[in-house]
């Protein structure tokens, strides 16, 4: 909008002074110019610092919700075995444990917001430790927590 407003007023000088030098004109038509590009580019820093504040609270939000999970949750095994997990497998077993101990992968993928990659990465890691089982349901795949996890 500032940038249709600037070559509005460039092209109103143009018009209403035909005996101004060119170079005058080609002055005022850059000035107009750099001064849009400077806002432009202000308003994307504005952009991308408000993306990151956003990011960050809610990585800290996440956090804190992954410390006091393993407060609470009373099996000592699974207390030990959550705090040697990396933070995207923490992410999945937390999920899992509240949502009935097993759950779908693109149902996971789509609430905690993890990127697929990460996440067949994570559960693979979870796989080969013994914390979850994967099973192939039709077009799914069910992620369920093992029983070795869940006894005390």
């Amino acid at each position: 909008m500032i940038i249709y407003i600037l070559l509005f007023l460039a092209l109103a000088i143009i018009l209403s002074a035909n005996h101004i030098d060119k170079t005058i004109i080609i002055l005022i038509i850059a000035l107009c110019l750099i001064i849009t590009s400077f806002f432009i580019i202000m308003e994307f820093r504005k952009a991308i610092d408000r993306i990151s504040k956003r990011s960050s609270k809610i990585e800290k939000m996440e956090l804190r919700q992954l410390a006091n999970f393993e407060k609470k949750y009373k099996e000592k095994r699974a207390q030990d075995i959550i705090q040697a997990l990396d933070f995207n497998e923490k992410i999945i077993v937390n999920y899992l444990l509240t949502h009935n101990k097993y759950s779908y992968t693109n149902l996971i993928e789509k609430s905690i917001g993890m990127p697929t990659r990460n996440l067949r990465a994570s559960l693979r890691s979870l796989r080969e430790k013994g914390i979850i089982s994967l099973e192939d349901k039709d077009e799914f795949v069910k992620v369920s927590l093992t029983k070795w996890f869940l006894e005390k």
